[in-house]
Formats: structure tokens, C-alpha cells, sequence
């Protein structure tokens, strides 16, 4: 995955999630599916790992150090989910924003000839480039089960109201 389709990728996300703050705060709240988490729990598990690999991923890509190890994904996640589920959306909103656009201007300053720069996570080889790709897709997973869920929503509105 070239650079420049990561850091379009990346505000593809932004205008999707703006795109949701207008929602009811009842769709916010709604689970994927029974047992699963809520639109905002899904956009708030987005904000602590792009600190991570602002933080402990992107320094490391070009130094001799070793990365340093990763967080407990669960722990992470559940921390993420406790969080949104008592934050107001504006502020999720605005948080994932802000890490995102960070985001972009790193990703933005690493030379094209970097991209393709090889690193191990664990016994794992990458490139940035591949790393990157691999987030794109976790990202695209999620979208698609917002987009999901709010046609089965909006698909309920239009049946109950005939």
C-alpha cells in the first residue's frame, strides 16, 4: 500500500466519523449485535491504539531500538469501551479526530523511501508500508460493521413506519 493511500485511508476515517456525530444518541449506543460493542465503543478503541503507534510504533521504525512490547489488546480495548460508554459522542468524536490527523502528518513526513523500510513486531517481518495496510484493513473491518448496522437500523425506521 502506497503512502499516499494510507494518508487517504486515514481521512476517509475522519469524514466517516464525522459523519456519524448527527446520529440519535440511541444509534450511538446500539450494539453491532447482541453482545458487541456500540458504534461509540467501536470509534473510542480506535483512539488509544493510534496513540500507540504515534508513541511506541512510528519513533521505533527507523532506530536501531527494538520496539518496545505492545499493550494487552483486551485490556486495552475494555478501557476504551468503560471510556465511551461515558463520554459524550462530540467528545469521542473530536478525540479520534485529533489522534487521526496526527496521525496523517507523521505518516506524511516518512520518506517514500522508508515505506518500504523492513522491521520485526515479535517473530513477524514488515515493512512500514505492510504495517500500515494491516491497520487500514482492522479500520475497514469496523466501518463495514457500522455501515451494517445503521442500514438494519434504517431499514427498521422505514418498515415500522408503513
Amino acid at each position: 500500500m502506497k503512502k499516499q493511500a494510507v494518508i487517504h485511508h486515514y481521512e476517509e476515517t475522519i469524514q466517516f466519523v464525522r459523519s456519524l456525530e448527527p446520529m440519535s444518541e440511541q444509534y450511538w449506543r446500539t450494539p453491532i449485535a447482541a453482545g458487541k460493542w456500540t458504534i461509540a465503543e467501536i470509534v473510542a478503541h480506535f483512539i488509544p491504539w493510534d496513540v500507540f503507534v504515534q508513541s511506541k510504533r512510528l519513533p521505533y521504525f527507523h532506530s536501531s531500538e527494538p520496539l518496545p512490547p505492545g499493550p494487552q489488546a483486551a485490556q486495552v480495548n475494555h478501557e476504551a469501551a468503560d471510556w465511551a460508554r461515558i463520554t459524550p459522542v462530540s467528545s469521542i468524536v473530536n478525540e479520534f479526530v485529533e489522534g487521526r490527523d496526527k496521525l496523517i502528518a507523521s505518516i506524511d513526513s516518512i520518506s517514500e523511501a522508508d515505506w518500504q523500510t523492513p522491521f520485526q513486531i515479535g517473530e513477524t517481518n514488515l515493512t512500514i508500508a505492510r504495517y500500515f495496510e494491516n491497520l487500514a484493513a482492522h479500520d475497514r473491518h469496523h466501518m463495514v460493521q457500522i455501515t451494517d448496522l445503521l442500514d438494519s437500523l434504517d431499514d427498521t425506521t422505514s418498515d415500522s413506519s408503513i
